[in-house]
């Protein structure tokens, strides 16, 4: 038997894994799970009464929402969404805000990358959708 009618599908087949695993590869979603859970879902949570779970919205949703990067809250939060994954937030909140202050030495494109990850692995139509429970 011809040893490429093995090889090639079993080749395609792995790229249609590779290429998922490649998109959530740049962030850590363990890093982002932390994050998301314990400083952004606890000021949404403080200014609006509820957390945004990732399973509320889509992977296109979250993946619109991210490359716009338009923090639409109201009032005196709106802004970039990478603001508050940037080390200036953590630095502001830092004193009432332990998660904020172990992170302090990440780069802020690698604190987004982790939030986004966990968000997109962790949306509604993800293999793995997950509350803020």
């Amino acid at each position: 038997m011809n040893p490429l009618r093995i090889a090639l599908p079993l080749l395609a087949c792995a790229g249609f894994v590779a290429a998922p695993v490649a998109a959530l590869a740049d962030g850590d979603p363990r890093l982002g799970r932390l994050y998301y859970r314990s400083i952004c879902t606890d000021c949404h949570v403080a200014e609006t009464g509820s957390g945004i779970a990732p399973n509320q919205k889509t992977i296109a949703e979250w993946e619109s929402y991210l490359d716009t990067d338009r923090h639409d809250a109201g009032g005196a939060y709106d802004g970039k969404v990478s603001d508050f994954t940037s080390q200036a937030h953590r630095e502001s909140i830092q004193e009432h805000n332990r998660v904020a202050e172990r992170f302090l030495s990440v780069d802020d494109d690698q604190m987004f990358a982790n939030v986004r990850t966990w968000l997109v692995s962790s949306a509604k139509d993800s293999d793995n959708p997950a509350g803020c429970d």
